[in-house]
């Protein structure tokens, strides 16, 4: 019985674990697709920007464009260990398993 409770909670684990990271890697998408967004609106801004001027020159500040911040959790790769989770779960699964040797 302990054990296929631990079983189940394992796959209940890794299906959850399975979702964190498909959701994790939309939202980076969707932040990439932002990230084009903007950069195509600033492009297309400084084009009409530098039409509208009565000189070809173009302002210093359109060398580069600005650099777009984005939060740190995206830019980094993903560690998905959760080493105090781990910890916590080795015990669980041992506590388990001395119950079941104490049941049989």
């Amino acid at each position: 019985m302990v054990r296929s409770k631990v079983a189940e909670t394992e796959v209940g684990l890794n299906r959850t674990k399975a979702e964190r990271e498909k959701t994790f890697d939309r939202k980076k998408g969707e932040v990439g697709q932002i990230n084009d967004f903007i950069q195509r609106v600033m492009s297309v801004y400084r084009m009409h920007n530098v039409r509208a001027r009565s000189s070809a020159v173009s302002p210093k500040s359109f060398k580069d464009f600005p650099d777009i911040k984005v939060s740190a959790t995206f830019s980094r790769a993903r560690d998905w260990q959760c080493p105090d989770l781990a910890s916590r779960t080795d015990v669980d699964r041992e506590s388990a398993a001395s119950k079941e040797s104490t049941a049989s």
